[in-house]
C-alpha cells in the first residue's frame, strides 16, 4: 500500500508537470512560431524615415515604426518587424531610455503611466524571476556604478542585466569578471 500510493503520488506530479508544459509551448508554438512560418512571404513596408524625427545614427533613419516595417540594424541586418495586434517598436540611440514603444494597440506606450482600474494584464511572465535588476540583486550593482564611459557603456550608467554584463566583462580586477554573473545564480536560491 505504502508503495503503491508512493507510485501515484509521482505519477500525478509527473503528469501536472507535463500539463504545465504543454499549457506554455502549444500555445507558443500555435500563435507565434506557426503563424511566422505560414506568412512568412506576406508583404511588407518600409519604414525608412527622414526629416526632423529621422535618427541619423540609425542605417534607415527610421526610429519608430509599426507591423510590416523594416528594420535595419547598426551591423546591416535587415528584418521585419511582425506585431499585427497594432504595437510599434521604438530605438533611438541618442536618447536610449526614452521609448514609446507598446505592445499592443489597446495597452498604454511604455512612456505612458500604467493605471491599474483600467488597464488589465493578461498572462504570466515565467521568466522574469531570473533576470538581474537593481532592485532585485543590488549588491552586483552597486560594485559598477560610475564606470567609466565606453561605446557599449554610454554615460557609464549600469542599468540593467546587459550594462551590467558589460561592466563585468570590463572588470579585470581580483573578483572581477563575468563568473560573477555565474557565482551569484549558484548561490541566489
Amino acid at each position: 500500500p505504502r508503495r503503491r500510493r508512493l507510485l501515484l503520488i509521482s505519477l500525478g506530479v509527473a503528469v501536472a508537470i507535463i500539463v504545465v508544459v504543454l499549457a506554455v509551448i502549444l500555445p507558443i508554438y500555435f500563435t507565434i512560431i506557426k503563424k511566422h512560418k505560414d506568412s512568412h512571404s506576406g508583404g511588407s513596408s518600409s519604414s525608412a524615415a527622414s526629416g526632423p524625427g529621422a535618427n541619423p545614427e540609425s542605417p534607415t533613419g527610421a526610429i519608430s515604426g509599426g507591423d510590416g516595417s523594416l528594420i535595419t540594424t547598426a551591423d546591416n541586418v535587415t528584418f521585419t518587424y511582425s506585431n499585427q495586434w497594432g504595437g510599434s517598436w521604438y530605438y533611438d540611440p541618442s536618447n536610449p531610455f526614452f521609448s514609446s514603444a507598446r505592445p499592443q494597440s489597446w495597452s498604454p506606450a511604455l512612456n505612458e503611466t500604467w493605471d491599474y482600474s483600467t488597464d488589465s494584464i493578461h498572462g504570466v511572465n515565467l521568466g522574469g524571476w531570473l533576470v538581474l535588476e537593481p532592485y532585485i540583486a543590488p549588491a552586483l550593482f552597486e560594485k559598477y556604478q560610475n564606470v567609466t564611459p565606453s561605446p557599449a557603456l554610454p554615460g557609464g550608467l549600469v542599468v540593467d542585466e546587459w550594462s551590467l554584463s558589460v561592466a563585468m566583462l570590463n572588470d579585470t580586477s581580483e573578483g572581477g569578471g563575468i563568473e560573477q554573473i555565474e557565482e551569484h545564480y549558484k548561490t541566489f536560491i
